[in-house]
């Protein structure tokens, strides 16, 4: 099974972490994620993502270079259980989806399953690939991660 994980990307700051929109910037990162992930081995076919602002428009930006089926979840919140979206993800085992969430969710999801975790910098992709969920040893590991340097 292979998984994308994607931080959102520059989001301006504010009081109502849930409503903030992103930067220019941001706006720049998500338009170009998608367009680097084109040019990637394997390519997602679906998007989940957080229902905060910054991560619907993350993902819809994301997603001009792809045009797939989105959802939204509300589990890809910053305080989301990594047992929920594993459980969750099973309907999802035929597809390869691409989840857009926060921190600190995006680390605690990556090391649940490979043991390890990149620094998600705002930005950050990182594409898994194991065989199970649900083994009893993390069998997944980071195949490649693509990082956005915001300024």
């Amino acid at each position: 099974m292979h998984l994308f994980i994607m931080r959102h990307a520059e989001a301006e700051a504010g009081i109502v972490d849930a409503s903030r929109y992103l930067t220019q910037l941001g706006r720049q990162m998500a338009t170009s994620r998608g367009q680097d992930l084109k040019n990637w081995a394997v390519q997602p076919t679906q998007i989940l993502h957080s229902p905060y602002r910054r991560a619907v428009e993350t993902a819809t930006l994301l997603n001009q270079a792809f045009h797939l089926p989105m959802q939204e979840w509300d589990a890809l919140t910053p305080d989301g259980n990594v047992d929920q979206i594993l459980n969750g993800l099973v309907e999802y085992s035929e597809s390869i989806p691409l989840l857009v969430s926060h921190l600190p969710l995006v680390e605690n999801l990556c090391y649940g399953l490979c043991s390890r975790s990149p620094l998600f910098q705002v930005g950050t992709l990182v594409e898994v690939q194991g065989n199970s969920l649900f083994s009893a040893t993390n069998n997944f590991q980071v195949v490649r991660t693509a990082i956005s340097h915001a300024s």
